[in-house]
């Protein structure tokens, strides 16, 4: 099983997390205003990863045009049914990889906007390239990623190699430092903002005396091709 297929068999559980979990309903909110700063109304937007459509329904409700990608079924599924019937989305089913975004004409979106996707890429140096490309000058990217340099994330490396703990951790591919996304400035980006974001049970209340980058457990990112 790959990090799709355990999205496709918990499609269900997954959406349910915005309504009862209170770290869900804060990110939601967080993107929300994201997109309201910096995807002005009209524009073409690719998401990468639309899981079960909360954030695809606020990016045409702003008035853009959404062309909205998953490797599940069952998460497009939900995403339909979140939306509803519109003329402002188009869905695609596919991984996200290099090979699959190399098909895409250059400079022919104005944003593109991916939620907790990249971990489970393998290639996401490559991915990142290529949504480059893809993008008009200009145009921003927002996406999340793990924060390797927080402490949390530290320990979860080494509890995963010493005990095979937590069980998710064998789907992440994928985790990237503030120095790491500040290196992208080199590769055809401008950093506009990094948001360090989110809390664990427990190792959050702990833990909130240091500083965010070495507390929370998520970056979101926010690019702009130059």
């Amino acid at each position: 099983m790959d990090a799709v297929e355990l999205h496709d068999t918990n499609a269900g559980a997954f959406r349910k997390r915005y309504d009862d979990k209170d770290s869900f309903k804060d990110r939601l909110s967080i993107w929300i205003q994201l997109f309201k700063t910096y995807i002005p109304a009209n524009s073409s937007v690719i998401e990468l990863g639309c899981g079960p459509g909360l954030m695809a329904k606020e990016i045409i409700a702003m008035g853009n045009q959404l062309h909205a990608i998953d490797g599940s079924a069952k998460m497009i599924e939900k995403a339909k049914q979140e939306v509803g019937p519109s003329d402002k989305i188009q869905f695609t089913e596919s991984y996200i990889s290099k090979e699959f975004l190399s098909h895409f004409p250059s400079a022919n979106y104005d944003h593109a906007v991916s939620s907790s996707v990249f971990e489970y890429i393998k290639e996401a140096g490559d991915v990142i390239e290529e949504v480059n490309r893809i993008l008009k000058p200009g145009g921003t990217f927002i996406f999340s990623i793990p924060n390797k340099q927080s402490l949390f994330r530290i320990t979860e490396t080494i509890t995963y190699r010493l005990f095979g703990k937590p069980g998710y951790r064998k789907y992440l591919y994928t985790l990237l430092s503030e120095a790491d996304i500040l290196q992208l400035e080199g590769k055809g980006w401008k950093v506009e903002q990094i948001i360090f974001q989110g809390q664990v049970p427990y190792y959050s209340a702990l833990t909130s005396f240091l500083p965010n980058k070495y507390q929370k457990p998520m970056m979101i990112v926010i690019l702009r091709k130059k």
